[in-house]
């Protein structure tokens, strides 16, 4: 969706990252979100990027739950039942 709104790609992959920045950094894949403050682990807990790294830790090492699989997948889902409809509304208006 970026792509059709911004000219320059070099823009588009500056936005990209300027929200991926913080989603990855304020996440529980460096660090345990015990040791953060309350008002960070709050975010951290439902950050997207923590819901995934601890599904692929839990299917890792063999101790998964279904909870944490769904919960990693719908963030995923959610975003493509939001962007795909919008991305394609954008491309046919072009």
């Amino acid at each position: 969706m970026l792509g059709l709104l911004i000219r320059t790609p070099t823009t588009v992959m500056t936005l990209g990252f300027t929200f991926l920045f913080p989603l990855v950094f304020a996440s529980n894949i460096m660090v345990d979100p015990g040791t953060m403050p309350d008002w960070l682990r709050a975010f951290v807990e439902v950050n997207p990027v923590s819901l995934m790294t601890t599904a692929l830790r839990g299917l890792m090492g063999g101790g998964a739950t279904l909870s944490q699989v769904v919960l990693a997948l719908i963030a995923p889902v959610a975003l493509t039942a939001i962007l795909a409809p919008t991305t394609l509304w954008l491309y046919l208006r072009r």
